[in-house]
Parts: structure tokens; C-alpha cells; sequence
């Protein structure tokens, strides 16, 4: 992330089963998870993080919140992704994740680094468990394993 040293990440994804959510978040991203968000062109699956986007907007009443993507290389990490506050813009680079979509609107909530990594990994494990899987720990972030095709 921009303007983050590397020493201000987590050591690990702080997994913790018993974080709560707000009702409306985990029925949006259930709805997202519906869409299948891994599946589609590039335009196909922006319009699915916008749907999901628009629904956590109006949960969190974020009205201003926008969001680009600059996923011309699919297959590029996504760890370039990032939130400006002051434009109030979260920037997708890379591989479209949604790991790091939900960790760049956890940063838009005004979490720090260690919130928005947790916030982001344990609201995904709560609705893709069967996604998480299929990740490993790698730092502060989860990554595919490599003999695991499904999650992207």
C-alpha cells in the first residue's frame, strides 16, 4: 500500500472466527458470492464489485466512495491496490481480489493496517470458507496455493 511501511503490516491474516459483523455486510457479500465474482471478463467482474460496492456503501454510508480498476493483467498481485482518503477512491491493480477489495472498504471505514487485514480476511473466511481452503499464510497476506486452481 502506498504511504504503509512494510513493518506496519501484520505478521499473519489474524484469523478469528468469533469477529462480528454487521447482518447487512454478510448478506451483501453473500449476494456477491452468488455472482460467482471469479467468473467473466474484465468488465463483467467490475460490474460485480460495483453491485457489491453499491450495497456497502449504503450500509456505511459512504455515499462519495468510488472505485477503479486497473486490472489490465489478470494475473498481476493485487498488492498495489489501495485507498485515498482524500479522494475518497479505492484503486484495484492487478488480479481482481476480493480479499483486497474488502480490504481497501475496510480502509475506507478508517481502519489501520492491522483492522482493514483482519476486517477483510475473517469476513471472507466468514463467507468463502470453502475458498479459504485452498489459501495459505504468506506474511500479512493469504496467497493461492499452488496445486489449488479454483480461488484467484
Amino acid at each position: 500500500m502506498p504511504g504503509h511501511g512494510f513493518h506496519e503490516y501484520p505478521d499473519n491474516p489474524m484469523l478469528d472466527a468469533s469477529m462480528k459483523y454487521k447482518r447487512e455486510t454478510v448478506k451483501a457479500v453473500k449476494r456477491f458470492k452468488q455472482t460467482n465474482p471469479w467468473k467473466g471478463s474484465r468488465e463483467v467482474r467490475a460490474a460485480k464489485f460495483d453491485a457489491l460496492l453499491a450495497e456497502l456503501k449504503v450500509i456505511y454510508n459512504k455515499p462519495a466512495l468510488r472505485c477503479v480498476y486497473d486490472c489490465h493483467r489478470p494475473y498481476f498481485e493485487s498488492f498495489a491496490s489501495c485507498y485515498s482518503r482524500y479522494e475518497d477512491l479505492i484503486t484495484m491493480h492487478g488480479r481482481f481480489s476480493v480479499i483486497t477489495f474488502l480490504h481497501e472498504f475496510a480502509h475506507s471505514l478508517g481502519r489501520d493496517e492491522y483492522g482493514a487485514v483482519r476486517w477483510s480476511t475473517n469476513l471472507f473466511a466468514k463467507v468463502f470458507p470453502e475458498k479459504m481452503v485452498a489459501l495459505s499464510a504468506s506474511g500479512h497476506v493469504l496467497t493461492i496455493n499452488r496445486s489449488t486452481q479454483e480461488v484467484q
